[in-house]
């Protein structure tokens, strides 16, 4: 298995621009952008190791969001690197949401797909519960695409002993403590 942090010289734990939650003492996991160049080269490969249908695979340059760093799913050549923002023409945004439990992550990935159809998804699952990486439309009512990381949890101090937590980025920012998200929340996210 090829690592992403083979490739790229970040430890997830040294990334100061990562949002944190304090009360749980835990970060948010980073967020990976692949840039994968798929030629008639990599097709002939896949050919020649017995995929039956490689011709049906796309050549060209292609984007991907994950919060995984293992490289060897995809087919071409690879290019990655930690996000800290999204560009000003990425055409839409990311939404990194933690969840206490795998099975928490699991209902809400499937309760989107049953409301709004199928949409690309992550789940990380680490020790402090699972997050899920969604893609969403962009809203004029924000300065541009977005990344965004949510939680919700157990709190004594918060509304009804739940404490909501927002952190954005706008393209070219760091990342800070927002309110976009909740106020200005596409349907169903």
């Amino acid at each position: 298995m090829t690592d992403i942090f083979e490739t790229i010289p970040t430890d997830p734990r040294k990334l100061k621009h990562l949002p944190r939650c304090e009360d749980l003492h835990w970060d948010f996991p980073p967020i990976f952008k692949i840039t994968e160049t798929i030629t008639f080269e990599h097709v002939l490969r896949l050919r020649d190791e017995g995929l039956e249908d490689a011709f049906r695979v796309n050549v060209g340059v292609f984007t991907h969001y994950t919060l995984k760093s293992d490289l060897d799913i995809y087919t071409g050549a690879v290019d990655a690197e930690v996000l800290k923002s999204l560009d000003d023409d990425a055409g839409k945004s990311l939404l990194v949401r933690w969840h206490s439990a795998t099975e928490q992550a699991i209902a809400y990935l499937e309760g989107i797909a049953d409301a709004l159809g199928s949409s690309p998804h992550f789940i990380l699952r680490t020790a402090h519960g699972a997050f899920t990486l969604i893609e969403i439309p962009t809203t004029d009512m924000w300065p541009g695409p977005m990344v965004f990381y949510t939680a919700r949890y157990s709190h004594e101090d918060g509304l009804y002993g739940q404490k909501r937590l927002e952190f954005s980025a706008a393209p070219g920012q760091n990342f800070g403590e927002s309110q976009l998200l909740q106020l200005v929340r596409p349907e169903g996210y």
